[in-house]
C-alpha cells in the first residue's frame, strides 16, 4: 500500500523532469522570437529556419558533436581561441559550398539579409540571375535583417555595437565581428543562432586565408 502511494507521488514528478530533459539538441523553433514574427512574415521564417538548419548541420559535422548547442559552442570557442592567438580558423563550408545552398534560399529572404557583389559593387533587391558568376557577398544594410537588429539593440547592448558596426562598415564584416555577441553566448536563444548562422555565411574563403596571414607575420 505505501510502495503504491509512494509511486502515485512520485509519477507527476518524474514525468515533470521527463519534460524537462537537456532539449539543446532540437531544432531551434525561430517563431518563438516574437520581435522576428513581426519583422518577417511565416513564409520568410520558413526561409530563415532552413538557414539555420543548414549551419546547424554543417556545424555538427565540423565539430563530430552529436548535439547542436555543443556545436556551436565547441566551434566558438575555437574561432574565439584563433582570434586571439592569430591562428588558422577553418570555415565550416567552403565558397562553393555556401553558394550552392544560397541559391536553395528564397529570393526575398536573401535580399532582406545580403547584398551581391559584382565587379566590385554591392548590388542588392536584385534578382541573382548570375548566381554562379558570384564570387563574395555582405550584409544589405538597408534589408529586413538590420531592422531586426536595430530594434534587438534597443534593449541588447550587444545588438546596438553589432548593428552599429555593420552600419559603419557598410555591410562588410569579417572575422572579427563575432566579439561583438561573443559575451554570454547562448546558441538556444533565437536571435543569437539566426545571427551566428548569417555570421558564418557572410564570411568569404579570403577571411580565412587572411587569417593564415597574420600567422606567418
Amino acid at each position: 500500500m505505501m510502495r503504491k502511494f509512494i509511486w502515485v507521488f512520485m509519477l507527476p514528478l518524474l514525468l515533470m523532469l521527463i519534460a524537462c530533459q537537456d532539449n539543446s539538441n532540437e531544432r531551434i523553433k525561430l517563431n518563438n522570437d516574437p520581435l522576428l514574427i513581426a519583422t518577417f512574415n511565416a513564409k520568410q521564417i520558413e526561409s530563415l529556419q532552413s538557414i539555420v538548419a543548414y549551419v546547424d548541420d554543417r556545424l555538427v559535422s565540423k565539430t563530430n558533436s552529436e548535439n547542436i548547442e555543443e556545436a556551436y559552442h565547441e566551434y566558438f570557442d575555437s574561432l574565439n581561441n584563433s582570434l586571439k592567438k592569430n591562428i588558422v580558423w577553418h570555415a565550416p563550408f567552403t565558397d562553393v559550398e555556401k553558394y550552392q545552398f544560397l541559391k536553395t534560399v528564397d529570393q526575398d529572404v536573401y535580399n532582406s539579409i545580403w547584398c551581391w557583389i559584382k565587379n566590385g559593387e554591392g548590388i542588392c533587391d536584385e534578382k541573382l540571375t548570375e548566381i554562379d558568376q558570384i564570387k563574395d557577398s555582405q550584409l544589405n544594410i538597408s534589408g529586413l535583417y538590420m531592422d531586426y537588429l536595430s530594434q534587438l539593440g534597443e534593449k541588447d547592448s550587444r545588438y546596438k555595437d553589432l548593428h552599429d558596426f555593420i552600419l559603419s562598415s557598410g555591410g562588410a564584416i569579417g572575422l572579427g565581428a563575432f566579439i561583438f555577441v561573443h559575451e554570454g553566448f547562448n546558441s538556444g536563444i533565437v536571435k543569437n543562432r539566426l545571427w551566428a548562422a548569417i555570421y558564418l555565411l557572410t564570411l568569404h574563403d579570403i577571411d580565412v586565408e587572411q587569417q593564415g596571414d597574420l600567422e606567418k607575420n
